[in-house]
């Protein structure tokens, strides 16, 4: 159960560090985890804890190579 909820305070303070560059990642992890309506530097400081965990979603999509390439290729004929 520790384990546990140290990853899950580790997410959080991960979210909260990346709120800045991707904030709709940062809002659905927060969602994710019941934490506060936003995040403040000062959440940092404070574990979440007596929340409950959402159930799980995914928060992103794996990166496709094949797709990547493709838009690299794409751009490439632009120069």
């Amino acid at each position: 159960m520790r384990v546990c909820s140290a990853s899950l305070n580790v997410f959080h303070q991960l979210a909260l560090y990346l709120a800045p560059i991707l904030p709709r990642i940062a809002d659905e992890a927060r969602a994710l985890l019941g934490a506060p309506a936003a995040f403040t530097w000062q959440d940092a400081t404070r574990p979440v804890v007596g929340s409950r965990v959402a159930p799980f979603r995914h928060l992103l999509q794996r990166v496709d190579a094949a797709k990547v390439k493709a838009v690299v290729e794409a751009s490439a004929g632009q120069e």
